[in-house]
């Protein structure tokens, strides 16, 4: 190839070679050099386009825009060269570059590539020359230093000549832009190519060019199309409110909601004009019933507290939760900019105690990358380019909207959401300056971890708040204080059920070694020990518990389940001596348990695991016979207890599931079948 590089066959060989290797990277970057520096004398366009289109789609699935974008422009000149059409792509393309900000390339791109275009001088001659290499082109000087009038024909299209002005705009060169304007006033408007046209109003005002903008919008406005298009309307207006001429901007915005009522920004932009006006009624009947989410700009705070309460008394909680979150955001985006800040930030002693730097860790990494994180982001920086005056919420108010908001997101079930308030509102230091409206959210933090299923953030504040109390446990009473570490035990076990990391595993076995003896903690390290495989460890740990509370069901199945175990590995040498105390501690444990579903289950599943197969029947029958659990509800309309079947408890469904794999192993498919159609369908 380097010795040839225009000889198609030797990058044939080449990518053959490399795909065979498993080498796909390098496999696209050849066949991209092979598109653009065969002769086309060598091969037709359907060798290239298979080239091109195959390195293309690989790019694209890469997220690699920039190779994308050379690839389609390859294809595009490529085409050129054969005299195929390739108008969709070269828009694309176009579309790419200035979606990159690569305004230059775009511009060079329509020069080069689009027939019907052309600048000449004073003289009459080109104003800029363009060369062509195969797969390449240059165009200088660019952007032409002197052009005394464009050349234009029909057969450039108007979404070209369009993005060939906002170029020009948004390279600093307004003075070309005027010429090429006329041109495109003089063009028959079609529905497809609003857009563009009202792209280049907003070039202007990207480059501050307001006094532009507002011109061009008037002359666009003269064109009976443009009569009703509510954008146009909407950005004629925008242009108007931002020099300043607030009455003429509110007969815009009013005719563009005329024209699209539900039209988000429009609406927004109306009832801040006439708040400053001092209508605050109207300001407020403006947004009152519509939702403001998609818009591209923010009400007036003052609105949205007047709105958020017309909603929460009303009682229409999905508007109210979406008003709510937007109130918020430009209060939450502070911690998104800061949040390098906020953990380093040290902490004053007397909240060394209440706030835990792990836990406002794990709180960041539950919002990072998060749809809520995006849209605090969204509107923060609509705010924070606006401007605004500084708030005037208290942190009191702020505690007060941010707990409704939860509310209304848990009755809703959306707990993940609830989450990410509940972070973010745990980790604004206008919250934070109060300590009862800190400890609020950071004790909702465990609430609403274990509801969206975040266990890291759940097992940190169980960490932080273990360590607490162990560490002030002299204040309270023996009663107090065991009743408070059996429910912390509880919700760590809750945890380790669900998750398992050995950061867990670690912390038990440090907190046991400061509290040697304590039986929940061992209980949970012989737990995290069975579930890794460690059998003797946990053995161990459970033997210590049992010799304390030897009438306890739980821990005699949980050492017969460790026997159980330990008798199913390969590198046992006294089998069924271990097996034998396995079946020793589950019979004890039934005697203590008594006969119910649990224990026929359990004994079950022990034989099936020991594949004593007539023994796992036996008991899976029993178990399908036996009562459902029953728990007893009280009735909310007389106050009456009660006695219901618990199906949440019911234990067949999986009886009969465990049953039918015996039953399949043996080739009874009938029997099989009728347990799972009795037992384990959803009418």
């Amino acid at each position: 190839i380097r010795a040839d590089s225009s000889n198609h066959f030797y990058y044939e060989k080449r990518i053959d070679a490399l795909e065979k290797a498993g080498l796909n990277v390098l496999a696209m970057r050849t066949r991209f050099m092979a598109a653009q520096s065969v002769d086309r004398g060598q091969v037709d366009f359907e060798w290239f386009r298979n080239m091109i289109t195959i390195a293309a789609d690989h790019y694209i699935k890469m997220n690699d825009e920039e190779k994308a974008i050379a690839a389609l422009e390859t294809f595009v000149l490529r085409s050129r060269e054969y005299n195929r059409d390739a108008t969709e792509q070269h828009k694309t393309v176009v579309r790419l570059l200035m979606n990159s900000h690569r305004f230059e390339d775009a511009a060079k791109s329509v020069f080069a590539l689009c027939p019907g275009i052309t600048a000449l001088d004073e003289m009459g001659r080109f104003a800029v020359e363009i060369k062509y290499n195969n797969a390449n082109y240059t165009v200088k000087p660019f952007p032409p230093e002197k052009v005394h009038r464009f050349v234009v024909g029909e057969s450039l299209p108007t979404v070209f000549l369009a993005r060939l002005v906002i170029c020009f705009i948004r390279l600093g060169r307004k003075d070309l832009a005027p010429t090429l304007v006329d041109k495109l006033f003089e063009r028959a408007i079609f529905s497809q190519d609003e857009q563009v046209y009202l792209d280049i109003a907003r070039a202007y005002h990207a480059v501050d060019c307001v006094a532009h903008a507002q011109k061009y919008m008037e002359h666009l406005l003269a064109r009976p199309h443009f009569l009703d298009v509510a954008e146009a309307w909407y950005l004629y207006g925008f242009f108007l409110s931002i020099r300043k001429k607030y009455e003429e901007a509110c007969k815009a915005y009013q005719h563009a909601l005329d024209l699209q009522p539900s039209h988000v920004d429009a609406r927004i932009n109306y009832s801040t004009i006439q708040q400053r006006m001092g209508m605050v009624d109207e300001a407020f009947e403006t947004l009152r019933e519509y939702v403001l989410d998609a818009g591209s700009s923010l009400p007036d705070e003052r609105l949205l507290v007047r709105q958020a309460d017309f909603l929460f008394e009303r009682k229409r909680m999905d508007e109210f939760a979406r008003c709510v979150r937007m109130l918020l955001a430009p209060h939450f985006y502070e911690i998104y900019l800061n949040n390098m800040a906020l953990l380093k930030k040290r902490l004053p002693a007397s909240e060394r105690g209440t706030v835990c730097l792990g836990i406002r860790v794990q709180a960041f990494n539950a919002v990072r990358g998060s749809a809520f994180e995006k849209y605090v982001k969204r509107v923060g920086q609509l705010a924070a380019a606006e401007e605004r005056v500084p708030s005037e919420i208290t942190g009191t108010q702020l505690h007060d909207y941010c707990f409704k908001l939860l509310e209304t997101l848990l009755q809703q079930k959306r707990c993940l959401d609830a989450l990410h308030v509940c972070c973010f509102a745990y980790l604004q230091p206008l919250i934070c300056k109060n300590i009862k409206t800190l400890e609020t959210f950071q004790n909702l933090l465990l609430y609403c971890s274990l509801r969206a299923h975040v266990w890291p953030l759940a097992f940190e504040y169980l960490r932080w708040f273990h360590t607490l109390s162990a560490n002030n446990h002299p204040l309270s009473l023996p009663s107090d204080r065991d009743l408070l570490f059996t429910r912390i035990f509880n919700a760590m076990n809750f945890v380790f059920c669900h998750s398992q990391n050995v950061s867990y595993h670690r912390y038990i076995m440090r907190a046991l070694a400061r509290a040697p003896g304590n039986l929940a903690l061992q209980m949970i390290s012989g737990n995290n020990s069975l579930i890794t495989g460690a059998y003797r460890h946990a053995l161990g740990e459970y033997l210590h518990v049992w010799k304390q509370v030897p009438d306890n069901p739980l821990i005699c199945m949980l050492i017969g389940l460790t026997f159980v175990h330990m008798s199913c590995k390969k590198d046992i040498f006294s089998r069924h001596m271990i097996a034998l105390r396995g079946l020793a501690f589950m019979n004890r444990y039934q005697q203590l348990r008594g006969d119910n579903q649990e224990t026929y289950y359990n004994i079950g599943r022990m034989f099936h695991q020991m594949n004593m197969l007539p023994l796992a029947m036996y008991f899976y029958e029993k178990c399908l016979k036996a009562d459902i659990p029953k728990i007893v509800i009280t009735v909310e309309a007389t106050g009456e207890e009660r006695t219901v079947e618990a199906e949440e408890y019911n234990l067949r469904p999986m009886a009969a599931h465990n049953l039918s794999l015996v039953y399949l192993a043996s080739g009874n498919h009938y029997v099989a079948r009728n347990l799972l159609e009795k037992y384990c369908c959803v009418e």
